[in-house]
């Protein structure tokens, strides 16, 4: 049973050269360029991103681009569409995605057959169910890929991690089960949302579960934002990783540096090796004649990997030597 597409879709080891044979011979009856547009967030990991892959397609494509704000609407963006008739377009988080779909329901002779390629999403599965040509490639790093670099730094046996979850990750996370079993690591997962309403409490309560009654071994935590604020973060996250000697695996830097300074390994994707296999993804659409639902989601193929040295040195007693199986080593105190 295939349950994970892997990172190449078939053309993918010639699919750049190929596709642009394909422009150069068709360049004589099609002078006019390609256009691509971009409708992204306007976070650091969006812009590294945007600007890997327009590295690689400026050859071949007009690239222009939409920064999503809080007062971006949906009208805005689909009189640029209009204005620009892009070829392709590529939604870069949720939130541009959004915009997107409400594009297509309002004016799906412009943009329902509109080839998309969707990043920066935990849902895409989902989010692909939406739009009726579309591809992307998967945010969240594997969980057994995380839990087996982990496992290698620490020079410890793990074998059951504790999974805490929203509802919507579930078939991630059942998914991954399946890999994780190969590997001999036993998912323990809790599907869990933090109410506004005594949301600490919550929280504690279900790590507590997961670590006390289920006797876990490591917890991996999701990028979700309801999970991580403020007040969770300093009466919840840090106070735990502070008591207990369970490493915690996130995903995001930010929670293995000052100020979170909690998770032991941030494992995520490489945001500018991110955005050239997505930049691949696109010339493979093109060889598709624009069917961009022909190709299955991929995963990500550059994985950036940075530890918490304060964690790891002191906490979990690694060598140096260890640090060598990661990208980056903060040292938060």
């Amino acid at each position: 049973m295939k349950l994970f597409d892997v990172g190449f879709h078939p053309k993918g080891h010639f699919g750049l050269l190929y596709c642009l044979c394909i422009v150069a011979l068709a360049s004589s009856e099609a002078p006019a360029q390609q256009k691509l547009l971009i409708v992204r967030e306007t976070e650091h990991m969006f812009t590294q991103a945007a600007s890997s892959m327009s590295a690689e397609l400026a050859e071949a494509f007009g690239i222009y681009q939409i920064h999503v704000r809080e007062n971006t609407g949906h009208e805005e963006v689909l009189d640029r569409i209009k204005t620009i008739v892009p070829q392709i377009a590529v939604l870069m988080g949720d939130e541009a995605i959004a915009i997107f779909e409400k594009c297509q329901r309002k004016d799906p002779a412009v943009c329902g057959k509109l080839p998309v390629v969707a990043l920066f999403t935990q849902q895409l599965r989902q989010q692909l169910t939406k739009m009726p040509n579309a591809t992307g490639i998967h945010f969240e790093i594997p969980i057994v890929i995380s839990v087996i670099h982990l496992r290698t730094i620490l020079g410890r046996d793990i074998s059951r991690v504790g999974v805490l979850h929203p509802p919507a990750l579930k078939g991630f996370v059942d998914t991954n089960a399946v890999f994780c079993a190969r590997e001999g690591i036993e998912l323990i997962p809790l599907s869990f949302t933090p109410r506004r309403l005594f949301a600490a409490i919550r929280t504690e309560r279900a790590v507590s579960f997961l670590t006390d009654e289920q006797n876990v071994q490591l917890l991996w935590l999701p990028r979700d934002n309801r999970l991580f604020t403020n007040k969770l973060v300093n009466r919840v996250w840090r106070p735990f990783a502070d008591k207990h000697n369970i490493p915690i695996i996130v995903s995001s830097e930010r929670f293995v540096s000052k100020p979170a300074n909690f998770g032991t390994l941030a494992v995520f994707p490489d945001y500018k090796g991110y955005g050239t296999q997505a930049a691949q993804l696109v010339f493979d659409i093109m060889c598709e004649d624009w069917r961009a639902d022909e190709i299955p989601p991929l995963l990500p193929l550059s994985i950036y990997k940075v530890v918490n040295c304060t964690k790891a040195l002191n906490q979990f007693s690694i060598g140096d030597n260890a640090l060598r199986f990661v990208d980056k080593v903060t040292c938060a105190k």
